[in-house]
């Protein structure tokens, strides 16, 4: 049977981590929070990335379609950039919570917490929804 001190073992609910190790842990968080922003990346910047279809070269079908594979690639890549933020501000913020328990964090800090959480939920679960079906010509049916 494993020991305490056995490497192997697990260590149940308890977390032993350094005096203010985790308070760290959040400051480098929120600095890299920080630094992603003030390089310009957020999803607002991205958004200015875009380019109308006359950039790509012309209203050829096939440059149409090069500029809306274009607008969707810049459109999903701000969503996964808000959600790489948002997640690492919850990460600081849960970072907080395991160091000085629930009811010692601002509620603001918690308020936030739980809003990016209920915002990842709803994009993944979107996410998830079945595309609708189509029939042979390509048109999805109408639901009675």
């Amino acid at each position: 049977m494993a020991t305490a001190q056995d490497p192997r073992s697990s260590p149940g609910d308890v977390l032993l981590v350094g005096d203010e190790a985790l308070t760290d842990f959040a400051a480098w968080l929120d600095g890299s929070l920080t630094s992603l922003r003030d390089m310009g990346i957020s999803p607002g910047k991205l958004g200015e990335m875009a380019l109308g279809r006359a950039q790509f070269g012309g209203w050829f079908t096939a440059m149409s379609e090069v500029a809306a594979k274009y607008e969707t690639a810049v459109l999903r890549l701000q969503t996964l950039v808000g959600i790489q933020q948002d997640l690492i501000e919850a990460l600081g913020i849960a970072t907080l919570i395991a160091e000085r328990g629930y009811e010692n964090v601002e509620a603001e800090h918690v308020a936030r917490f739980e809003q990016i959480m209920g915002e990842l939920e709803a994009h993944y679960t979107r996410a998830q929804d079945p595309a609708p079906t189509r029939d042979m010509m390509g048109v999805t049916p109408i639901a009675h």
